[in-house]
């Protein structure tokens, strides 16, 4: 039998190829290379905090603002963007690659302290949804100096 020699390296690319096409398909999306696009289709996040208000940082980009549902309790925060998903098929156009994340999605940041709901501020520009959450005064441990009398 005459020895065959193969590129272990195209037959790995091959086979990733394959598997990694074979699992895109249930997103009904028929492109080849959609196994490109981000696993998660949540808005990225960042959440950060001062002494007195949580600011939530959301990246929502080309979305009309009249199409959040953002709403505050007690400990998080949920955002829903009710976007259509996106068609493709404009002038007889398929996607052959796609990362960008349209239509309906929903992000939801549970938040390590309470909040005032009623208090919470949205903001959207440049493609980024800010939220400001005042704390809940959660009677801060004070501290005074007893005289003796």
């Amino acid at each position: 039998m005459p020895y065959e020699r193969r590129d272990l390296w195209e037959e790995f690319k091959r086979f990733r190829d394959d598997a990694l096409r074979v699992l895109s398909y249930p997103t009904g999306t028929k492109s080849r290379g959609s196994y490109l696009r981000p696993v998660d289709d949540r808005p990225r996040v960042d959440v950060m905090e001062t002494d007195t208000e949580f600011v939530i940082v959301l990246e929502i980009p080309g979305t009309d603002p009249e199409k959040f549902d953002i709403r505050a309790s007690d400990d998080s925060i949920s955002v829903r963007v009710t976007d259509p998903p996106e068609e493709g098929k404009e002038q007889n156009l398929e996607y052959y690659h796609r990362e960008r994340v349209t239509g309906p999605r929903e992000r939801v940041i549970d938040l390590p302290a309470e909040i005032e709901p009623q208090d919470a501020k949205a903001y959207y520009e440049n493609g980024l949804l800010t939220i400001r959450a005042t704390k809940k005064n959660q009677g801060k441990r004070r501290e005074y100096r007893v005289p003796i009398h």
